[in-house]
């Protein structure tokens, strides 16, 4: 009996975890998209690139070196619009 509530248990925590980790998984997903639209978008309104990093570190607090893979992985997605 206590080897069953103890499996019970156990699959409800793995399932709690899973859930948290779909959740965290979706937010960075969704901050990722984000990210990438207003790269998309400073750049087709012509805004210079150092503006485009600043408005990135200010509106999602990113650090320089975050900043910087984000716009590499923009432009290397995007070469044929740059």
């Amino acid at each position: 009996e206590g080897r069953e509530e103890g499996k019970r248990e156990g699959r409800e925590e793995g399932k709690r975890e899973g859930r948290e980790e779909g959740k965290r998984e979706g937010r960075e997903e969704g901050k990722r998209e984000g990210i990438f639209a207003m790269i998309s978008f400073l750049h087709e309104m012509n805004i210079s690139p150092s503006k485009t990093f600043q408005e990135l570190q200010s509106r999602f607090q990113l650090s320089e070196e975050e900043v910087n893979t984000y716009l590499d992985k923009y432009m290397a997605q995007n070469q044929d619009k740059i």
